[in-house]
C-alpha cells in the first residue's frame, strides 16, 4: 500500500496501492479497518495515477490516462458513472464541478459542470486552475481551491455556479510545492516546500507566509487535525513531524518521531486524533495522537497527568541539587 487519502467522509479513508485500486475503508475501530468496497484506477497510460474525492465524499475521479468518475453514495458498491480517454490529471471541485487536463503535462485544464454527472458540460471561463506538473487541493468547505505551478501559487474561489476565478497569485515563491493543506475554516494554507520547508499563508493577508524548517529533502505529505489544532508533515527522510497550530500566527514543533523503513508517502487523520501514515515500505501505520492533542492544549496539566503528580521533595533534590525545591504540580 503506497498511499492513503481522505475522502471527505468521516471514519472513511482510501488507499490507492501499485495493483492500481482505490479500496474503500471504515476506520471508526482504527485496530479492526472495514474493507467497504473499491474501484479501480484504469490502466494508467504513462501518466501516474490522480484520484481525487469531493469535499462531500460522494463522488471520486481516478485519472492517469483515463478518466472515470465514480457515485460513492453507497461506498460498498462504487458505480462508475462517466468514463473519458485521454485525461492525465482531474480535480473535483468544491461545488461539484470536475477540473480536467487533457493530453500532455503541458496542455490547458478545462472545468466541467456535473450537474448531469453522465453528462459533464464544459463551461466557458477566460481561465482556469491549472494542473500541469502541479496537483490541486480544495479547501474542506469547498469554497477555495490552491495549485503550484513552479514558481507560483494559485488561490481560486469557487463559485456555487460557473468556473472558479482567480482571488491571488503568489508570484515567485522560490521553491515547488508536493501538496497544500488548508485549516477547517480555510483562513490558513499549509504548503509542502520541495526545500523541506512548510509556508505557512494567512489567507486574509497578502504579507509573506512564515515557514517552518521542516525537513532536509521534499515532504510529501500534510494534514491537519479537523479540530485544527496539529498540523503533520511527512517526508522523504521517513520521519513524521507533528506541529502545534492552535495559534495559527506561531506554529510550535510537538514532536517528530520514526517507524516506517520507506519514504512517508502521505499521512490522513482519523476520528479520535488518530492519524494513519503508508510508506514506500508497503506498510501502513495508525498512531494514537490524542496525548500530543491533550499536550498542546495543556502542556503542564498533561505532564503532571503522565508523571503522576510532579518532582518529589526526594526527586528533585537529586536532579536539581543547586535549586530550591518548589510544588511542580
Amino acid at each position: 500500500m503506497n498511499t492513503v487519502l481522505p475522502t471527505g467522509r468521516a471514519g472513511v479513508v482510501a488507499t490507492l496501492a501499485d495493483d492500481n485500486m482505490v479500496r474503500l475503508w471504515a476506520v471508526a475501530d482504527p485496530r479492526k479497518p472495514a474493507l467497504l468496497g473499491q474501484f479501480p484506477t484504469g490502466p494508467g497510460s504513462h501518466y501516474p495515477i490522480n484520484v481525487s474525492f469531493s469535499p462531500d465524499g460522494r463522488r471520486a475521479t481516478s485519472a492517469g490516462g483515463d478518466l472515470a468518475l465514480w457515485n460513492l453514495d453507497d461506498p460498498r458498491h462504487p458505480v462508475r458513472i462517466y468514463q473519458r480517454d485521454d485525461v492525465a490529471r482531474a480535480l473535483l471541485m468544491g461545488d461539484g464541478g470536475l477540473l480536467r487536463q487533457h493530453g500532455d503535462w503541458n496542455s490547458a485544464a478545462t472545468y466541467w459542470s456535473l450537474a448531469d454527472p453522465s453528462r459533464p458540460v464544459q463551461v466557458p471561463a477566460s481561465s482556469v486552475p491549472s494542473l500541469a506538473r502541479a496537483e490541486g487541493f480544495v479547501a474542506p468547505d469547498g469554497k477555495t481551491s490552491a495549485q503550484a505551478n513552479f514558481p507560483h501559487v494559485a488561490l481560486w474561489d469557487i463559485p456555487e455556479k460557473g468556473a472558479p476565478r482567480l482571488r491571488r497569485e503568489i508570484k515567485n515563491v522560490g521553491t515547488g510545492f508536493y501538496n497544500f493543506a488548508f485549516s477547517p475554516d480555510a483562513h490558513t494554507l499549509y504548503g509542502a516546500g520541495n526545500n523541506g520547508d512548510v509556508y505557512v499563508w494567512d489567507m486574509n493577508s497578502t504579507a509573506a507566509p512564515a515557514r517552518l524548517d521542516a525537513y532536509t529533502g521534499v515532504i510529501r505529505s500534510l494534514a491537519v487535525s479537523p479540530d485544527g489544532r496539529l498540523l503533520v508533515s511527512a517526508g522523504g527522510d521517513r520521519t513524521i513531524a507533528v506541529w502545534n497550530i492552535g495559534i495559527p500566527a506561531a506554529p510550535a514543533l510537538l514532536t517528530r518521531f520514526t517507524g516506517h523503513t520507506g519514504d512517508v508517502t502521505s499521512a490522513t487523520f482519523l476520528p479520535g486524533n488518530r492519524l494513519i501514515t503508508a510508506s514506500e515500505d508497503h506498510q501502513t501505520y495508525v498512531w494514537d495522537l490524542s496525548r500530543l492533542d491533550a499536550f498542546s492544549a495543556d502542556p503542564a496539566g498533561t505532564a503532571c497527568a503522565i508523571t503522576g503528580g510532579g518532582l518529589r521533595p526526594s526527586d528533585w533534590a537529586l536532579y536539581l541539587p543547586d535549586e530550591p525545591y518548589r510544588q511542580t504540580c
